[in-house]
């Protein structure tokens, strides 16, 4: 790795391309509009919005979507047991990226 010098800077997960990635299956699982609106718990509407603006591109939705997806999965492994659609696509746990990987592919170092 060539010696650069990089902001001292946290870094924050790469939740947008999981998203759009290998977390998509799961992710729509737990924002299907019909299942939404039966749990009662969000504005389907809004939700399915949200999402569909974020995986077309046209905002960076992914911090507001990520709580609704940690409530919904919360909710569905605490309150309504495991055996929805959500739980059989549960992808393999991603793989732990440090920031020198982050900074390799920010900074070319």
């Amino acid at each position: 790795m060539p010696n650069c010098r990089l902001p001292i800077d946290g870094f924050g997960a790469p939740v947008a391309n999981w998203l759009r990635g290998p977390l998509r299956e799961w992710a729509e699982a737990l924002l299907d509009e019909s299942r939404l609106r039966a749990e009662g718990h969000f504005d389907a509407r809004v939700v399915r919005g949200l999402w569909g603006e974020f995986l077309g591109g046209q905002r960076k939705w992914h911090t507001r979507l990520r709580n609704v997806l940690m409530f919904q999965a919360w909710w569905q492994q605490y309150r309504r047991g495991t055996t929805s659609s959500a739980a059989a696509v549960m992808p393999e746990p991603l793989p732990a990226i440090g920031p020198e990987r982050v900074a390799r592919a920010q900074y070319g170092c």
